[in-house]
């Protein structure tokens, strides 16, 4: 066994050796040219570190000290703040779905390899530990399990209100943050454990960064940028896009501000695409190792290009139905009046050539663009996530060119009308249960129900069968009431449990065998087999 671990992963450790050995190489041979020149490697790896420090002491902080000058500031945030957590809170131990409950019976509850265990998509590497690691600190709970998703959805808001204060230069940022806190898109995805609101956090911070540093370029921010985009990466392959998007973005903004094409690529897309590439390499070889290679990763049936016909044809669907995804629940006044905002923000920005606030979300959909149209596949609407926060970082400058000429007691007025209104909002999305019944990732609200009904009928050898998407939750919850082995095929004498959710699943085309009804709820049914013994005739006495 041990043989043929070590001839599976043979061609994996031959294709580390040919990718790190010339980097390897690469990086003797600049230590070289720097000791010829009267430095060295070290000298150089310290000067960059102390480059950095500088970059998060003093940069970093001073702009988040900026942005909260002043107790009406840090009042506005707090208050937004504490509405997404309410939100996000009140959802959080909503039903377990089919992605997060995968995810969690096959990469999380299990040996450590797992975490890196790529057969499909469904492994959201850095998202995955990190739910390893909540589960193992708070035990394994619906909310526990989500808690990675949760705090990084709730860290976003304080971070968009930094951001927007920067790329606004200092004015309002209530707005953002409000939005961001109430956004039902974004909550869904703070309260799912999955990657995507990690991902999300990872935009805002590369953007951050970016605007902190978008006069010139310097290897201090590109190793801080590099860092954020592999981190996404790890997340979520899909980070690719928001990266190219905000590498984009900067290139722009640096051409803008008057450096040459030499320095900024000296300075900022070599350093940026060799270390991007590179920390992410490092960061996969794990999954690499475990995975026997990076095929599950770049080539599974998720990502595999599609005929220009079917591409083409699928196109506009896929485009109405991540708009409407993203604005579910969004009355149409507000929504109306959501993209009113967005246009006067673009018309503001362009009439003061304010760069950095105009060319963000046009570089992120020219460089998203570009990419999808060059991978000629169709990915799932929740992809595109990462645009929400930057197309409410450009409505929040309309709603500031709206408000900033009326006097300084209208706006905090106007202000607190926003923070009211976010609160009703969210009020109103907790009352109507909003986020439960979204159908994303795989919904099987009557899990928990079914598997409370099971657990004093079941003994040990007995299996449970089911169909997406009611398989996953049915087998996590199955686990959460400590039962144990209940997938696979059952022993002809041994019994065996059909669980069938109505509305995706006509039961009899998938059961040919004798079965008995148990139970049926409003989307939910639950039937048994008839044994083999049990199907026997009596025998006649005599």
């Amino acid at each position: 066994a041990d043989n043929a671990y070590v001839c599976q992963r043979a061609g994996v450790v031959a294709a580390l050796l040919f990718g790190f050995g010339p980097a390897l190489v690469g990086l003797g041979i600049w230590s070289q040219i720097l000791a010829a020149s009267g430095t060295s490697l070290s000298a150089q790896v310290r000067r960059h570190a102390a480059g950095v420090s500088l970059l998060l002491r003093y940069v970093l902080f001073d702009a988040v000290r900026r942005a909260f000058r002043s107790d009406r500031d840090i009042g506005w945030v707090l208050m937004a703040l504490c509405l997404g957590i309410a939100v996000r809170a009140y959802f959080l131990s909503q039903p377990m779905r089919y992605d997060e409950s995968n995810t969690f019976l096959r990469f999380v509850n299990g040996d450590v390899s797992l975490l890196f265990f790529y057969p499909f998509p469904n492994n959201h590497v850095l998202h995955t530990i990190l739910v390893k690691l909540s589960t193992l600190v708070f035990g394994a709970h619906p909310s526990t399990i989500r808690f990675p998703a949760f705090f990084a959805g709730i860290a976003s808001i304080p971070l968009m209100f930094c951001l927007a204060r920067v790329l606004l230069r200092g004015k309002s940022a209530t707005f953002a943050a409000v939005a961001m806190a109430v956004f039902p898109y974004l909550i869904l995805y703070s309260t799912t454990a999955r990657g995507y609101s990690l991902v999300v956090f990872f935009t805002l911070a590369l953007i951050f960064i970016g605007a902190l540093t978008a006069s010139k370029p310097s290897m201090a921010a590109s190793i801080v940028l590099s860092v954020i985009a592999a981190l996404g990466m790890l997340t979520i392959p899909i980070m690719t896009f928001p990266v190219a998007g905000v590498y984009l973005w900067l290139t722009c903004l640096f051409f803008i501000n008057g450096n040459k094409f030499p320095r900024i690529l000296r300075e900022f897309v070599l350093p940026c695409a060799i270390m991007t590439i590179g920390l992410t390499a490092v960061f996969y070889t794990p999954v690499m190792l475990v995975s026997k290679g990076l095929d599950p990763v770049l080539a599974n049936e998720y990502v595999a290009a599609q005929s220009s016909e079917m591409f083409f044809s699928r196109l506009y669907p896929h485009l109405a139905r991540t708009f409407s995804d993203f604005f579910r629940d969004v009355p149409a006044p507000i929504l109306f009046a959501f993209l009113a905002l967005m246009t006067i923000g673009a018309y503001s920005a362009a009439r003061r050539r304010d760069w950095p606030l105009l060319l963000l979300l046009p570089s992120a959909l020219a460089a998203c663009a570009v990419l999808f149209l060059s991978k000629h596949a169709i990915p799932y609407p929740r992809t595109w996530i990462f645009l929400l926060p930057l197309m409410l970082i450009l409505a929040n400058a309309g709603f500031v060119h709206c408000v900033e000429t009326f006097s300084h007691g209208i706006q905090k007025r106007v202000h607190r009308g926003v923070v009211l209104a976010g609160a009703c909002y969210g009020a109103w999305l907790m009352a109507t249960n909003a986020i439960v019944r979204y159908p994303d990732t795989g919904t099987f609200p009557d899990a928990s129900r079914i598997a409370r009904y099971l657990k004093p009928l079941m003994k040990a050898g007995d299996k449970v069968q089911a169909s997406i998407p009611a398989d996953y939750p049915i087998y996590f919850y199955l686990w959460y009431y400590d039962l144990r082995d209940f997938r696979g095929e059952a022993d002809p004498n041994e019994t065996e449990f059909f669980v069938v959710q109505k509305s995706n699943y006509t039961f009899e085309k998938g059961i040919d065998e004798p079965v008995v009804k148990l139970v049926a709820v409003p989307d939910a049914a639950v039937y048994r087999n008839v044994p083999h013994e049990e199907q026997r005739p009596p025998e006649r006495p005599g």
